[in-house]
């Protein structure tokens, strides 16, 4: 579902077919949906901050998946942002995980790990970065994506 989700699709002009019945007009907004939240604010630049990881995904053992590359997702609580802005207090991390068959460091990540992290928006980063095979175990769909283009340890 994430990567329907997920991905840059090209949008395909429609043009409905001709159809002889009256079109229904749109009603007055209910007061309950009036009142909707709205939806999170999503930053334009990055976001330096403090989280913890609260939930991994299993990364494949090196040589054992039929590809070298990919990201692996972790749900991240945010402890606190150092510049830039998210909204929220956990979004899913996404992490280079493996590159050319080698395990990187959040590979090996496990909950509990404290982190500083710069992270961008999923849809904001390079194409590639959007179309690498992804390690993702979380079954959450309702937290934002944020790809992580640097992390450290404190």
């Amino acid at each position: 579902m994430r990567f329907l989700m997920g991905e840059n699709w090209q949008t395909v002009p429609f043009t409905p077919p001709h159809i002889d019945t009256p079109v229904a007009r749109p009603q007055a907004p209910t007061p309950a949906l009036a009142q909707a939240p709205a939806p999170p604010i999503i930053p334009d630049g990055p976001t330096v901050a403090r989280v913890r990881v609260l939930q991994v995904s299993t990364v494949p053992a090196p040589g054992t998946a039929p590809y070298k590359d990919c990201l692996t997702y972790l749900r991240l609580q945010i402890e606190r942002v150092e510049s830039g802005h998210v909204t929220g207090t956990e979004v899913i991390g996404a992490f280079r995980a493996m590159t050319d068959d080698v395990w990187l460091p959040a590979a090996t990540y496990a909950v509990g790990d404290r982190l500083t992290v710069t992270m961008v928006p999923m849809d904001r980063a390079d194409r590639a970065i959007q179309s690498m095979q992804r390690a993702d175990h979380l079954n959450d769909f309702t937290h934002a994506v944020f790809f992580i283009t640097k992390e450290s340890k404190p």
